[in-house]
Order: C-alpha cells, then structure tokens, then sequence
C-alpha cells in the first residue's frame, strides 16, 4: 500500500531528475523541497501519515490473527485425518469370525464329525475339522453374519489329507440359506472331484493357469479369500 506522503514527493523527484537533465537550477529544487517538508509538517498532514501507519498495523495484525488462525486449522484438520485413518486400519483389524455348523444333510451324519475349535482366542485363528466317518457328503460352516459394507479378508491353510480332488467351496449366502446346501449359491469352488476350480452364480470367474489342485499343499498353501457383496452388484 502506498502512502499518501509518497505521492507528494513525486513532484520533488521529477525536479530532482530535471535538475539532473540541467533543466531546471539548484535554487527551484531547494525551494520545492522546503515547501513539502513545511506541507507535512502541518498538523492535518502530520495527522493522515500517523492514520496511515495505523492502518498498515492494523493490516500487519490482521494477517498475523490469520495466518495463526490458519495453521490452528490445518492442526485441527491434520489430527482429524490421522484419527480417520486409525479408525479404518482398526475396522481393517477385523475382530474374530464365529463359524457355526450347518445342519444341512445332517440327518445323514452326526454334526459331531464337525469340530470348530479356539472360538474366544485372542490371535483370530479358528481351526475346523471336518471327520471322514461319513463320506460322499456335503458338511457345511457358516459365519456370523457379515456387514455387507465391509470387504472381510479370511487367510486359511487347508488339509485335505493328500486328496485335493474334493469339493471345497466358500459361498455368499442370505442368512436364511446357512441350513441349506451351497451348491445355489454364489460361491467359488476352489477344487472338486475333478480337481477343477469354478465360480457359480453370480460371481464371475476367470481361470488363468494351473488349478489349485495341481499345487495346493497341506497346511502349506495359504488362501486369501476376500469377501465382500460388491462382486454381486454388477
């Protein structure tokens, strides 16, 4: 901001650079300049450049209130953001999945031959263990119930006891369906009685390379099964 003061010497700086041109004499220059010194001492002149002070202090401590007001506020917006972020890597830190057994077909084998064991660990690590007394049968799981806005990823090591060609599937099903066989739902056969893999439903899949059953190893090859309804959505 320029000062009212400042523009009142422009006359004083153009005889300065006229005297300089030798277009006008020593004397001309020293009476201008007697003249704007006796102008700003004047009281009313004297009055407008400490108005004009004031002024560019209050302007220097509004911009001081300002900047510290925002740097509070990128503070505030920063600690925000880093609460978020834990909150998410907290949810991401899923608590332990509950499984339960299914009762479908159970009328042709004893639901004992299913075990499910270390439910209230603290490492989130269940063990399922599925006996061969029955054979031929389809022995099912389920897990509590979902939040449908969550992905859930489920890591696992699977025995299949040096046989990969069995039916092995992981499905997507309403609650009211966990008692009733998974072959109709939407679902993912990670190996069957051929040793192939397939999608069922509305899952869609796309097999590249081997099948699982050509190399999946007991209680070696690790599965991460991500699960979540926006696959279905589409």
């Amino acid at each position: 901001m320029k000062s009212q003061c400042s523009y009142e010497i422009e006359p004083l700086k153009e005889m300065i650079y006229s005297y300089q041109k030798k277009e006008t004499t020593i004397e001309e220059l020293f009476q201008l300049q007697l003249k704007i010194k006796n102008d700003l001492l004047q009281p009313q002149k004297q009055s407008n450049i400490l108005q004009q002070q004031n002024i560019a202090q209050n302007i220097e401590k509004q911009l001081q209130k300002l900047e510290k007001e925002l740097k509070n506020l990128i503070q505030t917006f920063e600690n925000t953001v880093s609460d978020t972020l834990k909150q998410v890597e907290n949810s991401i830190i899923q608590t332990e999945l509950k499984f339960y057994k299914s009762e479908a077909y159970s009328k042709y084998f004893s639901l004992d031959e299913i075990t499910i064991q270390n439910q209230n660990n603290n490492n989130n690590q269940n063990t399922i263990h599925i006996d061969n007394k029955t054979s031929k049968l389809v022995k099912q799981v389920y897990s509590q119930v979902l939040d449908k806005f969550k992905t859930h990823h489920i890591k696992m090591k699977i025995n299949l006891n040096g046989n990969n060609k069995q039916n092995l599937r992981f499905a997507i099903l309403d609650q009211q369906y966990k008692h009733i066989c998974y072959n109709d739902q939407n679902s993912i056969t990670i190996t069957d009685d051929f040793g192939s893999c397939q999608s069922q439903k509305g899952i869609r899949f796309e097999k590249k390379g081997q099948n699982f059953s050509t190399f999946m190893q007991d209680d070696q090859t690790i599965f991460n099964i991500p699960r979540n309804f926006k696959a279905f959505e589409d």
